[in-house]
């Protein structure tokens, strides 16, 4: 099977077609840490979308979703010869549509449940397909991510599943900086879909933000996302790379 190394704004995969579903899944970590990537993406066979994507984390486990992985599995769709204007992609969180704004690629993720202000001294949390914990801090560069990151991530507030751990600060263009610290790579990624939009919503709610709401991860690329009053339509949009390389496995 090819495997094809990607980066959604930083978030690095391999993608692959497991429509013939002849991957081991045993092999996800060792995979992962081989090529130093966030985790697997694979595109599957489904009789209601266009594909069923099925996203493991670097540490072997399956996660719901990923936005910076949907997008990621957009661009590989079409990249293989699958030609749409709007794409639908089956996860383990519903279903998600997808398409292409220029070289950049959107997707809409599910309306956010379980919004939770002030849990803690500046501490919040909201679910945006997958659990988040947003941390507003004073000066992002000089966060230790690692440790709070994995304090945070095992929290009793947020057992049993625990949640990812995002970090922000605004910015003097109101742009908001983000360091995301993610649960099943547990480490700090250069990027987070579902993180940059928890952190958005966040600060929409905060300070008023509004849509679009400009994300400037890790990596130095930016997210944007957009929204509307009740937050019932969020897209998520950015860059998507494909490496030119890719592995046999």
């Amino acid at each position: 099977m090819r495997m094809v190394r990607y980066s959604g704004a930083g978030n690095t995969f391999f993608l692959a077609d497991n429509r013939k579903a002849t991957f081991d899944i045993q092999q996800v970590h060792a995979l992962c840490k081989m090529g130093h990537v966030d985790g697997l993406i694979l595109a599957e066979e489904t009789l209601d979308a266009d594909a069923r994507m099925r996203i493991f984390n670097s540490d072997g486990s399956e996660a719901e979703m990923c936005g910076n992985g949907l997008r990621c599995l957009i661009h590989f769709l079409r990249a293989e010869g699958v030609e749409r204007q709007v794409y639908c992609i089956e996860t383990l969180a519903g279903r998600h549509t997808g398409w292409f704004a220029g070289e950049e690629v959107c997707v809409q993720l599910p309306k956010p449940k379980n919004l939770k202000l002030h849990l803690a001294t500046d501490l919040h949390f909201v679910d945006t397909g997958v659990p988040h914990a947003v941390q507003i801090v004073p000066d992002l560069d000089n966060v230790d991510v690692s440790s709070w990151g994995k304090r945070l991530r095992s929290s009793p507030l947020f057992a049993p599943a625990g949640a990812n751990a995002n970090f922000i600060s605004l910015l003097m263009d109101s742009t908001l900086a983000v360091r995301t610290y993610e649960r099943g790579v547990e480490a700090e990624t250069q990027a987070c879909g579902t993180g940059a939009t928890a952190s958005a919503l966040i600060a929409h709610k905060l300070f008023q933000l509004p849509s679009p709401i400009k994300i400037k991860v890790r990596s130095g690329e930016i997210l944007k996302i957009s929204f509307n009053h009740d937050f019932s339509e969020v897209t998520l949009q950015g860059p998507v790379e494909r490496s030119s390389e890719s592995c046999q496995v």
